[in-house]
């Protein structure tokens, strides 16, 4: 520079006086030791820049909604939001993915377009899973060119992977907002961890709601940062982490816990489907149980066989439903009168006598797994536990048979 040397990395053409570096249409780099025309080379005055930006943000407000699509990655792929408290005046606007809250597509210090985690975007980073070309200010993501996505071991080219604005389609925080006319409290069925109400902790426009185990102050039902909803401690909760003992799939922005059909539970060290599960509205589950009445009518005499150590063995009769309860049928024992096989209140089908059962608390020897309602004693699948006094502990007992 001292020198005023032609000799560098970078150089326009020849230019008339006067001409400042913002003013040169193209620009020459040195690519493998040869001069080459960059098309994409340019110098910019900070207020072009902080004008196109602006234009790219006023764009953003009218189609708030990003879709990324077939970049072979499901993580990536998905609609992700314009967030306005996120963007700041004069720089590139940032996409909150909807079910995915901790990934971002934003504009990083390298002039490229990225996706990728939350700590990235708040620094600039040039770090993520998948990015554009260099572009100019003011370019929208759409128009980015091609994309690289990260493989194993290198970037890669993703000639598939498309990016495209979606003028129409709800932000996540709309599609939470009508959700929210929905919440109502709920009840867990079908699992080991946990059953019964929860309540309504928090339902904010805008935001996925909460909920509260009423039995159990330290349990919570909430969306975590990996778009799943959660079954967890107060812990996991507040950091909005994806951990505990039930989850759910990702699921879309707006769906409450009630439309979600599959669940997972974490069991034996693993994480195992659980077809039994399910939260429900309690008019939901109180149909559930009128069904199973009406099937019990149909077959009003069911048989406990194979039960070893207790005497629940025999025959049982359903008994009249209570016309005022939406509840699920019981059975009295023909012999013993006062032994009954009944639903208790933490969701087991137990048998027990007449004072457990009014009372529906479980028993003292035997239960079934935890059911949802709609679900007889005599469903095949059910696990049978029966006490052990000499062990002082609940066993599985293949042998018994409900029919």
């Amino acid at each position: 520079m001292e020198q005023r040397r032609a000799k560098g990395c970078m150089c326009s053409g020849a230019v008339a006086a006067g001409t400042l570096p913002h003013e040169v249409p193209s620009w020459e780099v040195i690519i493998e030791k040869e001069w080459n025309r960059h098309e994409g080379a340019r110098f910019f005055l900070s207020q072009s820049v902080a004008l196109a930006w602006q234009h790219s943000t006023i764009s953003a407000f009218q189609a708030p909604v990003v879709r990324v699509s077939d970049a072979n990655d499901v993580f990536v792929d998905g609609l992700y939001d314009f967030v306005l408290v996120e963007s700041i005046a004069g720089q590139a606007p940032a996409f909150q993915h909807q079910q995915r809250p901790n990934l971002w597509l934003f504009f990083a210090s390298d002039q490229r377009w990225w996706i990728g985690q939350e700590k990235a975007k708040r620094s600039q980073d040039a770090m993520g899973i998948a990015h554009s070309e260099a572009v100019a200010p003011g370019t929208h993501p759409a128009n980015a060119g091609i994309w690289q996505v990260r493989s194993t071991t290198s970037w890669e080219e993703c000639q598939t992977m498309q990016v495209r604005a979606e003028p129409g389609v709800m932000r996540a925080r709309d599609k939470w907002t009508k959700a929210s006319l929905e919440v109502t409290p709920v009840q867990i069925w079908g699992t080991t961890c946990c059953h019964g109400v929860c309540k309504i902790s928090s339902a904010a426009d805008g935001e996925p709601p909460t909920y509260q185990l009423a039995d159990e102050a330290d349990l919570w039902l909430y969306m975590a940062m990996d778009g799943c909803w959660w079954v967890s401690s107060t812990e996991c909760k507040d950091g909005v982490k994806a951990c505990g003992y039930l989850r759910s799939a990702v699921v879309e922005p707006g769906t409450l816990p009630q439309h979600v059909d599959q669940w997972m539970e974490f069991q034996n060290g693993s994480w195992q489907p659980r077809s039994m599960v399910r939260i429900l509205l309690p008019d939901m589950a109180g149909l559930g149980w009128m069904t199973t009445q009406e099937a019990a009518k149909q077959h009003p005499v069911i048989e406990i066989a194979g039960v070893t150590g207790p005497k629940f063995n025999g025959l049982y009769d359903v008994q009249a439903p209570n016309p005022v309860e939406r509840g699920a049928p019981t059975y009295q024992h023909q012999v013993n009168r006062d032994l009954f096989l009944y639903l208790a209140d933490d969701g087991r089908w137990w048998v027990g006598n007449a004072n457990a059962m009014q009372q529906r608390r479980g028993g003292t020897r035997m239960c079934s797994d935890r059911v949802r309602p709609g679900f007889l004693p005599t469903e095949t699948s059910l696990g049978w536990y029966i006490f052990d006094d000499t062990v002082k502990d609940w066993e599985l007992h293949e042998s018994v048979k409900v029919s």
